[in-house]
């Protein structure tokens, strides 16, 4: 479940970055640009430290 969600995550990030960059060549508002990229950028980090910390932690051995 987890494995098959990660390129679907991954595919909506890209698809977003790419509408992002297209919408700042068109606008040339640079800098709202430059903040919605590094927020596409950031994004999937934050989701995997998310998940991380959701799962439970199982003690070794």
């Amino acid at each position: 479940m987890l494995v098959l969600s990660i390129p679907v995550l991954s595919i909506i990030l890209l698809l977003g970055l790419s509408i992002t960059i297209t919408a700042c060549t068109i606008t040339a508002c640079a800098q709202y640009c430059l903040l919605l990229a590094f927020f596409y950028l950031l994004l999937p980090f934050l989701s995997c430290l998310a998940l991380f910390s959701l799962l439970p932690v199982f003690p070794p051995g």
